[in-house]
């Protein structure tokens, strides 16, 4: 847990495992704080945010379509987790005119139009469900809007990420 004195630790093997144990950790970190008479910790009321989560939020709005014979919506779709804890999601748009844009570009004018412009992490999908890393246009939007967006973490697998910094070349 972020910003916790105290340790709670868990471990799971998908989504509704990590949830389930998360929920049995903190039940008893709050009997253990009940046993010793102490006020629990609760710096944060927000929800577990893991890859795999942000996996699963952008493969539920992932949904191929095609809108007419010249555009095609949801070849990828891009769930964001702003630095606020906020999610943002977005689909592709592929156009036989180039005017299309990519799944993070979608999540990203969500985020924008909320308000918000710092990221905490990001991942992108395929229709097949692959994990991708952004595109260079991509990558650069992300830094563009908010320098802090360096240090966000891209999702490259369930357990795999890496920094912006460490996608885009040197500055």
């Amino acid at each position: 847990m972020i910003n916790l004195r105290d340790v709670i630790t868990f471990q799971g093997q998908s989504v509704a495992e990590l949830k389930q144990v998360f929920q049995e950790s903190v039940e008893d970190y709050l009997e253990f704080c009940a046993e010793r008479g102490e006020e629990p910790e609760k710096p944060y009321s927000g929800t577990l945010n893991t890859h795999l989560q942000l996996i699963e939020k952008a493969k539920e709005i992932l949904h191929y379509r095609k809108l007419t014979d010249d555009c095609i919506v949801g070849e990828v779709s891009a769930a964001l987790l702003a630095g606020s804890g906020r999610l943002y999601t977005g689909l592709s748009i592929e156009a036989s005119s180039g005017i299309g844009f990519c799944a993070e570009h979608s999540a990203v004018a969500q985020m924008l139009t909320a308000g918000e412009s710092h990221i905490h992490k990001i991942v992108a999908v395929a229709a097949d469900g692959q994990v991708l890393p952004p595109c260079g246009r991509c990558r650069e939007l992300l830094y563009l809007i908010d320098r802090r967006n360096l240090q966000s973490e891209i999702v490259l697998g369930p357990d795999r990420s890496r920094s912006l910094a460490e996608l885009l070349p040197e500055r």
